[in-house]
């Protein structure tokens, strides 16, 4: 198993670290790609370093994409046609995508939450999503829909990061990792 995580400047810091913990503690191989060049500074001002620059990995393919919220590094997400495409292509391949906090919105620009039946996000962006979507935001801690898994924010990192592990690795790799904590 192998998961990218994309980080950008004003990532929310637990978000961005917590699951990717979570992941290599579950015996899961993790690439973290920066959309610009690292290090930087998260939401909280705390320094983010990205192993790789996402140019570096466009044309792989991997079994989850995840990304973490913090509304500004979720807006340069939002805003990046690597992103979007990197989402798009995952998850019309049929892989695993992980969006934490308001990062959904970023799902929602990339045309994927269309295709789910349910999701969460932040409480506090939850008006910013389309009116038609709105009905399928269930505003729980964390929610699995066609291959697509939702976190509502920095409380739910670690939840969302088992979650992932769970559905890459099974329910034993999410036991094990759970019980170490």
């Amino acid at each position: 198993m192998h998961v990218l995580a994309i980080w950008a400047p004003g990532s929310e810091e637990i978000e961005a670290i917590a699951p990717v913990d979570i992941l290599i503690r579950g015996g899961i191989r993790v690439t973290v790609a920066g959309l610009e060049p690292g290090p930087f500074a998260g939401s909280r001002g705390i320094m983010l370093m990205p192993g790789i620059s996402l140019d570096e990995v466009l044309g792989e393919l991997y079994d989850c994409v995840m990304i973490p919220g913090g509304y500004g590094g979720m807006e340069s997400m939002r805003a990046s046609d690597s992103v979007l495409g990197i989402l798009r292509r995952h998850h019309e391949a049929g892989r695993l995508i992980a969006s934490l906090c308001a990062s959904p919105l970023v799902l929602e620009r990339a045309g994927i939450l269309e295709k789910v039946s349910s999701f969460t996000s932040h409480p506090a962006v939850k008006h910013e999503f389309r009116e038609d979507l709105i009905p399928r935001h269930t505003g729980a801690r964390v929610e699995v829909s066609q291959g697509v898994v939702t976190g509502n924010g920095p409380g739910a990192a670690i939840e969302f990061g088992l979650t992932v592990l769970e559905l890459l690795r099974g329910p034993e790799a999410r036991r094990s990792v759970e019980a170490a904590l």
